[in-house]
């Protein structure tokens, strides 16, 4: 690619990098006041779609406050909580939410398990190519 290509090519991307900023301010001054309050993030997806990241139980309440449907509880491997799956449609907009760093909720409990997985694997005496499918 030549510079003036690669010119053309950086001013078209910092363009739709300044529409997709235009458009997530527009989304900002439209979400509920107690979204607005929350700590955290709202980023703007490839396809245009919209996810908000938040943080804390506090958060997690004025999400459902706000009318965050769709949100379900999920257990990290280290005991850490969130929520994940919720959405709130905005003017037309739907945004995907998540809540990080949330108490464990009520009605869930840790219980240990195991679980056993079983593996095979072929042993050829003679020189062949041996596949299990």
């Amino acid at each position: 690619m030549n510079i003036k290509e690669s010119t053309k090519e950086q001013i078209l991307d910092r363009k739709r990098w300044l529409e997709q900023a235009i458009a997530a301010g527009n989304l900002v001054n439209k979400l509920p006041e107690e979204l607005l309050e929350c700590n955290g993030h709202l980023d703007q997806n490839h396809g245009g779609s919209f996810s908000l990241t938040l943080y804390g139980q506090d958060a997690l309440k004025k999400a459902k406050m706000a009318g965050v449907q769709g949100l379900t509880a999920k257990m990290t491997s280290e005991g850490h909580w969130y929520s994940i799956g919720g959405e709130i449609r905005i003017e037309g907009t739907t945004v995907k939410v998540e809540v990080y760093q949330i108490d464990q909720p009520l009605g869930c409990t840790i219980e240990e398990y195991t679980e056993t997985t079983t593996r095979f694997r072929a042993i050829c005496t003679e020189e062949l190519n041996a596949t299990i499918h």
